[in-house]
């Protein structure tokens, strides 16, 4: 016996090897309790074990003559899982896997409880911790190719890093997935689902710096801390829009005639409104280097003439670019014209009774019918309405300093007009009503005329941009 022991021990100190034992492998499919000298329960070290998550898991016995089982599934045995009872602390078995429950603490120094039954004799064969796996450490990993200036956005993902060296990428779905299990505090910038979204103002960016800081809730000491700083290098654009006009609403359809009376015809569409003119725009522009981030930045201001400001860049003078538009409003669109009604159907002929003598001694009664009415016309469609003319562009003044006069190809100004209208269809005409039933039958009532088309608006003017050095006062 004591030889038994002593292999069975040696069997089980090297279960985490493939090779050296499977000369001892048995195939056996059903076990009996009273054979078993030993019982281990196996498992793969690298598969995450975390709340949540499934693992699979597998039984070997070690037989009072030295012989091993395996279960099915996972160890690749012959040995039936109804051979077994297993339960889990800390989780749930089901055909060979083990689910962890789900928790919101950290799971170092936590451990799932396996208890092995024999399910006959209901004998408690095996108990043996498993510990679960716990975060080390964080990292916010960024999407490479993005750029660093306002107004963009960087697509990144969560990283997490386990005792037993594995990694999880976590790429966030819901707006307030972030906030459930990490602390952050951003600056510079604000967070939406998986994308940091950078400030548009750049001096509303502390040092030139988007700055973001997360820490597990269960676990704050395990944090980490990402700094973005900004070059500026980037093609802006900003374009004010002046307001579009309404669309006109569409004509009425007409009304179907009475019996043997023409539609009605069909209401005009209303035409499109104008476009509003652009904004007249007030922009100044400076050069200055920036000993942050040694770089020289083209400093830009827009804003409205009567002082109201519109929104401030930073460009980078080796990279970057702006382009300033003031775009005229689009005149709207005419309202189709409404359908002309349908003309009524003719009235039926009349009925009436007489007499016709066949012969002598013969005199019949026949029913006859009247001639049938005609139809009535369909009405003429409505007529589309015109569209709205489109606004013109606002104009545009650049104030700039002398040392910006050799990058105003980095400043590009425009004036855009708005589009014209187009006009509305006209309405289709109303169909002929049938002719009523007689001896004959009536006609049936014309097709109503289509309306006619609306016109189109005319494009509005772009408006004037003008370049004005300005100095500094003494």
């Amino acid at each position: 016996m004591l030889q038994i022991k002593a292999l069975s021990l040696i069997v089980l100190i090297g279960l985490t090897s493939n090779s050296g034992y499977s000369k001892f492998v048995r195939s056996y499919r059903h076990i009996r309790p009273k054979k078993i000298e030993n019982i281990v329960v196996r498992y793969d070290p690298n598969v995450l074990r975390i709340p949540g998550n499934s693992f699979q898991i597998g039984v070997t016995t070690v037989l009072e003559n030295g012989a091993i089982a395996n279960t099915k599934g996972y160890l690749s045995g012959k040995t039936n899982w109804r051979n077994f009872k297993i339960e889990v602390e800390g989780g749930c078995f089901l055909f060979g896997k083990i689910r962890i429950h789900k928790t919101d603490e950290y799971t170092k120094d936590r451990f799932l409880i396996v208890k092995v039954y024999s399910r006959k004799a209901k004998t408690l064969l095996k108990v043996q911790k498993i510990a679960l796996n716990y975060e080390t450490s964080l990292d916010i990993a960024l999407k490479p190719g993005y750029r660093k200036a306002p107004g963009n956005y960087i697509e990144y993902a969560i990283v997490k890093y386990y005792d037993n060296e594995s990694t999880e990428i976590i790429k966030l779905r819901r707006l307030n997935e972030l906030t459930d299990e990490y602390i952050a505090t951003i600056s510079g910038a604000r967070i939406w689902r998986n994308k940091i979204i950078i400030n548009e103002d750049p001096f509303s960016i502390i040092n030139h710096t988007v700055r973001i800081e997360l820490a597990f809730k269960k676990a704050p000491m395990i944090s980490t801390r990402k700094e973005i700083v900004m070059d500026y290098k980037d093609n802006y654009r900003k374009s004010v829009y002046a307001s579009s006009g309404f669309s006109g609403n569409a004509g009425c359809s007409g009304s179907t005639g009475s019996a043997g009376c023409c539609g009605s015809r069909g209401g005009n569409g209303e035409n499109g409104k104008h476009g509003y003119n652009g904004y007249c725009l007030d922009v100044f522009a400076d050069i200055f280097f920036d000993t942050m981030i040694h770089e020289q930045l083209m400093y830009v201001e827009i804003s409205y003439m009567n002082g109201s400001l519109i929104s401030r860049y930073l460009v980078n003078t080796d990279g970057g670019s702006i382009k300033i538009n003031s775009c005229g409003g689009d005149g709207g669109d005419g309202g189709n014209g409404g359908c002309g009604g349908d003309g009524g159907k003719g009235n039926d002929g009349d009925w009436y009774t007489y007499e016709k003598r066949i012969n002598d001694s013969t005199v019949v009664t026949i029913d006859e019918q009247k001639p049938g009415g005609k139809g009535g016309n369909g009405g003429r469609g409505g007529d589309g309405g015109h569209g709205g003319n489109g606004g013109n562009g606002g104009d545009v003044f650049v104030h700039y300093t002398p040392c910006c006069e050799s990058y105003l190809h980095l400043l590009n100004a425009y004036s855009i007009a708005g589009d014209s209208g187009d006009g509305g269809l006209g309405g289709s005409g109303g169909s002929g009503g049938s002719g009523g039933s007689g001896n004959p039958a009536g006609s049936s009532g014309s097709n109503g005329d289509s309306g006619y088309w609306g016109s189109d608006g005319y494009n509005g003017y772009s408006g004037e941009v003008e370049y004005i050095m300005v100095y500094a006062e003494n």
